[in-house]
């Protein structure tokens, strides 16, 4: 089962908890906005927004994902980006693991973020 759901529910937050890393308020924000789409994919969740910028495509940017089988939402998300206009994907993570699987995809490794956290919220 996938369906887009309208805001961050006590299930969604709950099945995104580790991804949502703090920005719990901003990406439920930018979901009620209409900035970012919240998918659920049969029992995981994913928070998906496109970026748009003068010098180049729009891109795809996946925000959040957890409990979903990247096997299956890889296509998905390539085939969405494409029908958007999109002329890039960019995902951040912690998880080393993720790497392996989504190189499969074409996928490949483009910077090192480095960041500082002055407060949550």
């Amino acid at each position: 089962m996938i369906r887009r759901l309208p805001r961050l529910d006590d299930a969604a937050r709950a099945g995104l908890r580790d991804a949502l890393d703090g920005y719990e308020a901003e990406f439920a924000r930018q979901i009620e906005a209409g900035i970012a789409q919240l998918w659920q994919v049969d029992d995981g969740f994913l928070i998906v927004r496109i970026e748009h910028a003068a010098d180049h495509a729009p891109e795809l940017v996946i925000c959040a994902l957890q409990g979903v089988a990247i096997d299956r939402v890889g296509p998905l998300l390539i085939e969405a980006g494409k029908r958007a206009g999109c002329g890039s994907i960019r995902m951040h993570t912690r998880r080393r693991g993720l790497g392996r699987m989504v190189r499969k995809f074409g996928m490949v490794l483009d910077e090192w973020v480095y960041s500082l956290r002055l407060c949550h919220g």
